[in-house]
């Protein structure tokens, strides 16, 4: 009889355990950059973020992005693409401000682009000033491309897009010496959707052969566009790892999401 009654607590004592140990493994979890891709990717590495007053998910990709001690965002949904009923819809929320433009012309350096622009002065504008205020001056890399050799230099930027090498591709023009991000190890893990659930191509920063990089509908990378081309946008920006996060249920979306907490 005790045989029996030891043999039946034992995976009750297993799972009590087992629930202890998660519990204090979330009990851990109070910064942005716990739930960090390359802390653990085995966790939920999302974060929402309120856009106009509404919640939408990014990834938390990095806790230390090129060791300045700040976790780097990344919109997990492309800006622009096409909509559902396959129609080129512009990137800007206005669907105006650059209707008539090109969004990354040719022989043209990075911050000389309209998706620079839009980033840094129309799409900061959707966000509650809680966030701006947090949201860091990061330094990246970019190609002079009016060298001969494309040299690369640097800006310092809120809102950016990412470059071929942190997305994991090569592209002999990409003078960075920045590190791929663990995230991007494969062409599935750059494959990216729209708000409309449609797969869409998106640009990079960086400069291939004639034109700025973009990633395409399989994971790979295009190196050269025409001059007028209109893709999706997916902005980046970094804050504080530091930065507190909390669990709250949403009724919008029905789950359990992870905030920040400012």
């Amino acid at each position: 009889m005790k045989k029996k009654i030891f043999y039946i607590l034992i995976p009750i004592l297993i799972f009590l355990i087992i629930v202890i140990i998660k519990a204090e493994k979330n009990n851990d979890i109070k910064f942005i950059g716990d739930i960090a891709y390359d802390v653990n990717s085995n966790i939920d590495n999302v974060v929402y973020i309120k856009e106009n007053g509404e919640y939408v998910p990014y990834l938390v990709l990095t806790k230390n992005f090129n060791n300045s001690n700040n976790s780097l965002l990344l919109r997990e949904y492309i800006i622009g693409g096409k909509d559902s009923s396959d129609t080129i819809v512009p990137f800007s929320p206005e669907n105006i401000i650059y209707e008539e433009q090109m969004e990354m012309p040719q022989n043209t350096n990075y911050e000389q682009t309209y998706v620079d622009n839009y980033l840094n002065n129309e799409f900061s504008k959707i966000f509650d000033k809680d966030l701006i205020d947090n949201v860091k001056l990061t330094e990246i890399d970019v190609t002079n491309n009016f060298s001969e050799e494309k040299s690369n230099y640097k800006i310092k930027r809120r809102f950016f897009l990412l470059s071929s090498t942190e997305v994991g591709l090569s592209n002999t023009w990409d003078n960075s010496n920045k590190k791929q991000l663990k995230y991007f190890a494969s062409d599935d893990s750059r494959i990216a959707k729209n708000e409309s659930n449609l797969d869409v191509v998106w640009w990079l920063r960086s400069y291939c052969s004639s034109s700025f990089c973009a990633i395409d509908k399989s994971g790979w990378l295009i190196t050269e566009s025409s001059t007028n081309i209109r893709y999706g946008v997916r902005p980046a920006f970094t804050i504080s790892n530091k930065t507190k996060i909390k669990k709250e249920y949403n009724k919008d979306i029905s789950k359990e999401i992870t905030v920040l907490d400012l």
